[in-house]
Formats: structure tokens, sequence, C-alpha cells
């Protein structure tokens, strides 16, 4: 009995012994297996986290076929086509993360591994894309639009997130709004970026769609055959959202073409507007220059004026003034009288020059009433001050030698028009024929008798008054030859006596 006791206690120390450096090995016993069943198109658990040396076994529920095929894990494997009851198990012997797809349906079949070490010390998932004591990682979001231009953000992300998260930060950072179709919450299909998808529904050739793409060790983007929510950051991480159907791009032709641009980037100026606009840049590196300084749209750029452009960074000598307020510009008024009860209301006037003129009476005529005047108007009651002379330094107040001139000679000048020879002094208004008057020539009528006209018919009982018709000077003229007979008879009397 005493035999069978020692015997019991050297076994118990002997497996004591044999388990304990397994133990503080942090081996954390024997590896197991983890289950993931392929049924309706997906991986059942598309997320596992196991340790070092465990296993993952898939089993193809389906009728149809699928692949277990991995996308950038540290260790390869591939299932090859898996029929429906097929199995397929591969065991993990390097920590880190194994992105997987079905071969034969890349975009909605992912999944994602998780190999941690237990015994390295923390605990925390040991992937690999840590960057240090502030456990965030650096990562930068790339957009490659349809018409071939990229958008580029970086940003830090902590380093548990996934790419869809820091898609979601990436989208924000470059004010980008986006569209998705949630099938579970570990896989989101990106529908629209920017309101951009495809006009034609899928199954159509030209149909395209929004894909994810990674860079890879050597610098180079491939499209990911896992989800994005299936992909976790690291530090210094590039990712790319690209426009394609899988063929082609929708703008850029072959995907090969995109790649080339989206694997060797110009930079440069992508601003049409700018001067220095570059056509072949695929990234924008902020270096545009514009006309005028830096400038690029031209206008008035003072707000005091009328025609001020808010968004005018060039002052082009544009700026137009009002300064009454009345709507139009300093140098487009037009001046006369803007009051419509005024007898001279100048409609196109927009500027008052106290010119109005008003019917007090209500039979009043508006107009040129200076009869020496271009413009005279003879129906005119009231002067509305628009005459205009001939000569306009004379303004109408007297002729160039009026001090020489007589009242009748002055009406004359300025009054062509009117001189009427019938009518005595011509019809000037001041001639009034009496003595003393001013004739039209500058004689006067004192001492002088205006003769009647001569009537060739009159008979006169009267010779003296006959000879007085006939002898110039009339009766005058008689007496003074009577006169001189009676001296020179007189003298030849008297004078030889």
């Amino acid at each position: 009995m005493e035999n069978r006791k020692n015997i019991l206690i050297i076994a118990f120390v002997f497996v004591l012994a044999s388990i304990t450096p397994a133990v503080l090995a942090g081996g954390g016993g024997a590896p197991s297996t983890t289950q993931v069943s392929i049924t309706g198109y997906a991986f059942s658990s598309n997320d596992v986290t196991i340790n070092i040396a465990d296993s993952v076994e898939w089993t193809n529920q389906d009728s149809a076929t699928h692949t277990v095929t991995d996308t950038g894990g540290p260790e390869s494997y591939d299932s090859g086509d898996m029929v429906n009851g097929n199995t397929f198990t591969f065991t993990f012997n390097i920590p880190g993360d194994y992105p997987y797809a079905c071969n034969k349906h890349p975009s909605t079949m992912t999944g994602v591994v998780h190999v941690i070490d237990p015994g390295a010390g923390s605990g925390d998932n040991n992937s690999g894309n840590e960057t240090g004591d502030n456990g965030t990682s650096n990562v930068t979001m790339m957009i490659w639009m349809p018409d071939g231009t990229s958008l580029l953000t970086s940003f830090d992300i902590d380093n548990t997130s996934n790419a869809w998260q820091a898609s979601v930060i990436g989208f924000n950072a470059l004010v980008m709004s986006y569209n998705t179709y949630d099938t579970d919450p570990d896989g989101i299909f990106l529908i629209s970026i920017g309101g951009l998808s495809s006009d034609v529904p899928f199954g159509n050739s030209s149909y395209w769609y929004w894909s994810l793409y990674l860079m890879n060790a050597t610098g180079v983007y491939v499209e990911s055959l896992v989800g994005v929510s299936s992909v976790n950051v690291s530090d210094g991480m590039n990712f790319a959202w690209v426009a394609t159907n899988g063929s082609w791009g929708p703008m850029e032709g072959s995907v090969q073409a995109m790649l080339e641009g989206l694997n060797s980037p110009v930079s440069g100026c992508m601003d049409v507007d700018a001067t220095n606009f570059n056509p072949e840049a695929t990234v924008d590196d902020d270096s545009c220059t514009y006309g005028s300084g830096g400038n690029e749209t031209a206008g008035c750029t003072n707000s005091a004026a009328m025609n001020y452009m808010a968004e005018a960074d060039v002052d082009d000598d544009s700026c137009l003034y009002d300064d009454d307020g009345d709507g139009v510009s300093n140098g487009d008024e037009i001046d006369g009288c803007t009051d419509s009860a005024a007898t001279n209301y100048n409609s196109a006037a927009t500027e008052m020059d106290n010119t109005c003129t008003y019917d007090t009476d209500g039979d009043e005529i508006a107009g040129c009433t200076d009869a020496s005047a271009e413009n005279f108007s003879p129906t005119a009651t009231d002067d509305d001050g628009t005459c205009t002379f001939a000569d306009p330094t004379d303004n109408g107040t007297s002729p160039p030698d009026a001090d020489n001139m007589t009242e009748c000679e002055v009406w004359e000048y300025w009054n062509p028009s009117l001189i009427d020879d019938s009518k005595p002094g011509k019809g000037c208004p001041d001639y009034t024929g009496d003595a003393g008057s001013s004739n039209t020539d500058g004689s006067s009528d004192e001492g002088t008798t205006t003769a009647p006209p001569e009537d060739k018919e009159a008979e006169t009982d009267n010779p003296l008054d006959a000879l007085a018709t006939v002898v110039p000077g009339g009766m005058v003229g008689v007496g003074a030859i009577g006169g001189i007979a009676l001296l020179t008879v007189g003298y030849l009397i008297f004078g030889r006596k």
C-alpha cells in the first residue's frame, strides 16, 4: 500500500512538472478550431479572432461553388473551388490580420481572421498596426473621381478602427456626401460618393460602382477582395475609393489607364480658371495662381458702389455711384423738369433742374416766347426758358452794332422774316409815322410834309395850282420865282436912273 502511494505521488509531480512550463510560457492550452459556415452567399462569421496556432474550418453549405482565398495576410492560403459539403481548414501560425474572400463573389463575400499571441504580454490585438503609446494610426484616403481627378486627405484614427470608419472620417474631411447599402453590420456596399453613382442598373454592361483599393507593400494600389469593414487600419495606410466596374472606369477608359494615373500621380494646379492650370495633374498641390496678383474674379470691389461685387477679388474700375439714390448712376443723369404736373414735364429726365413751368390760369401754353429766338413759338403764352439763338453769345439781347442803329433797324436785324415792305415802317412795331419818328433808313420826318400820291386825272381851276404841281418845289417854288422876277424888273427900271 505504501509503495502504491509513493508511485501516485511521483506520477502527480511528474505531470505537474510537465505542464507548468507550458502554462508559464503562455501557450494557452491545446490549439482549437473555429467553425465558419458558408451559407446564403455569405460567411456566417466573417470576423473572428483566434490565438496563434489555432485553426479555422470553413464548410460550404450552399448549392453554389465558393472559395476561401487569402487577400493580404502574413500567410497565403486558398481553398480552391468548394462545392456543397466541402470543407477547408487552415492553421494560423503568425499573428496578424488575414483578410479573405470568395473568388467567385469577391464584392459581397468577404471576411477576416485576427490572429493574436496571448503570450506577447499585453493581451491586445497583436495585428501590427500600433504606432506607439498614443494608440493611433495615420492614414491617407483618396477618392478617385469618375473624371480621373483625385481628392486626398490624411488624418489620425484609433488603431482599433476599420477602413470603413476611416472612410467616414475622410468623407467628412473632404466635405463629400456618401450613400451606402448595409447588408448586415459587417457588410457595407458603397452606392455613391458626392452624389455620383452609375446611371444604369446592375447587370448593364455600363454599370459601375465604387470599389476599395489598398496600397500594397510595393506602393501600388490593388483592388481589395474583402469588404471595407473587414480591413483594419494601420499606421501609414493608404487606401482609395475608385469608380470602376472591374474592367474599366466610367470616364478614364480602362482600369489599367486609371491605375497608371492612380499609381503615378501628377501634382499641379487643377483649377481651370488659374493661369497655371495643368491638364495633366491628378493631385492638386495648391500651387494655383491667378491674374492680377492671385485673384481670379474682376469687378467693382467698393461696397458703396451700386454695382458692387462681393465675389470680386480685383477691382476693374467699373464702379458706378448714385449720389442721390434714384437708381441712376451719376454719369447717366438727365437734367430737366421731373414734375409731371408741370407744362414742360420731361419724362426722360432723372435730375430736377428747376425749370418747371405751370399753367396757373388753365390756358397757358409753354414754349419760347422770344420772337428773336430760332425756336420762337407764336402760340406760346408761358416762356419755358428753352429759347435758342443763332449766336449763343448774343443770347438775343442786342445786335452787334446796336448803338448806331434805330429801334426799327434793331427790330429788322432780329426779325428778318417779319419785314414787310408793303407796311408802314416795313412792319416795325416801333414805327408810328408821326413827326420826329424815325424811318427805317435813319432819316427824320421833321419839317417835311408827306405829299399825297399824284392824280393825273385831277383837274384844277387855278392856273397857279397847276403850275405848282408842275414846277419843282410846289407853291413855294413859284413864289420864289416871282420874287426874283420882280427884283429884276425893279433893277432895270430904277437902276438905270
